[in-house]
């Protein structure tokens, strides 16, 4: 199945449209004029995201969001400032400055070179963000970072509401487990998810750049502390998704497969599923239009690797 995972965003707004007091207090947390900026072309988030090219050559790549419109963006971007801060040098481009103005949020940080993988993948590309993946996975978590598994069992609650509404979305041999999933959800996936690495939470192909064999993790909301194989799982639908190999295999080529419970994987992987299955069916978000059909086809996925994990 070949799909572009996450269509280009139609709530960004762009450098000039941005209220005139938010650019100058960007200009002026920057030091120098803005003379040139490039919008972000992937990403769900709306508001101002991309590079903006300053007077005397500098770059800064820039967050910006209306809190006023959008208050899960406002609450995003300033939980990633936090986590930015945390973070061990390298794991991600630093952080620079951040601010609130006017009910916005901005964040700034480095610029950095690189390109997104996938349309197509290649073995290439994949095995530098699986071995990627696995260095990050080797941190230990800072203190910021929470453990997920709470989260996990707060989110989760796919199968469960699919059940509860006879959902005619969920395909005859799902329907033949869902109580079973219900349960997984509820109980098992947060204690198999805990540990104490960093886990992203959002890995997919928009949110790395490669620069040679340099892999740049971006966009760190969501981040919290859990077992190092979480994200892996996470991640092989989206490549499958984009036409890369299937999520089963996948998740096999990652360094840390070897050490998951293949129980725990399930489990996880059939939580992932049922959530991405009955979240596609909701109203769509502000400003985020194209988030829903995304989430429906990251579920058809999903659930064709919890079929084969059955």
């Amino acid at each position: 199945m070949i799909a572009q995972a996450n269509p280009p965003p139609t709530g960004r707004v762009a450098w000039h449209d941005l209220p005139a007091a938010v650019r100058r207090t960007i200009i002026a947390a920057a030091g120098a004029d803005v003379v040139a900026s490039d919008l972000a072309a992937t990403g769900f988030s709306p508001g101002f995201a991309g590079v903006l090219h300053l007077a005397g050559g500098g770059r800064l790549f820039v967050k910006a969001g209306d809190g006023t419109t959008n208050a899960e963006t406002f609450r995003l971007h300033t939980r990633e400032a936090e986590i930015a801060r945390a973070l061990p040098a390298g794991v991600a481009p630093a952080l620079r400055w951040s601010l609130v103005q006017d009910g916005w949020v901005v964040l700034a940080f480095d610029a950095v070179d690189g390109r997104h993988p996938g349309n197509p993948w290649s073995d290439a590309d994949l095995a530098r963000i699986l071995a990627g993946h696995a260095a990050l996975a080797a941190h230990a978590a800072p203190p910021v970072l929470e453990p997920i598994g709470p989260r996990l069992r707060e989110l989760f609650v796919g199968w469960s509401r699919l059940r509860a509404g006879g959902d005619a979305r969920v395909p005859a041999w799902a329907a033949a487990h869902v109580g079973e999933f219900s349960r997984w959800e509820r109980g098992c996936v947060a204690d198999d998810a805990g540990g104490d690495a960093i886990v992203h939470m959002d890995l997919r192909s928009d949110n790395v750049l490669l620069d040679g064999d340099t892999v740049h993790v971006l966009d760190w909301p969501h981040a919290g502390r859990g077992a190092p194989w979480v994200d892996a799982v996470f991640f092989a639908p989206t490549v499958s998704l984009e036409g890369g190999p299937a999520a089963a295999e996948v998740f096999a080529r990652s360094p840390l497969a070897a050490g998951a419970d293949p129980d725990a994987v399930r489990r996880l992987v059939a939580a992932w599923a049922g959530w991405m299955l009955w979240s596609s069916g909701r109203p769509h978000p502000p400003g985020i239009p194209h988030l829903r059909a995304f989430q429906g086809a990251q579920a058809t996925v999903t659930l064709e690797w919890l079929r084969q994990l059955l």
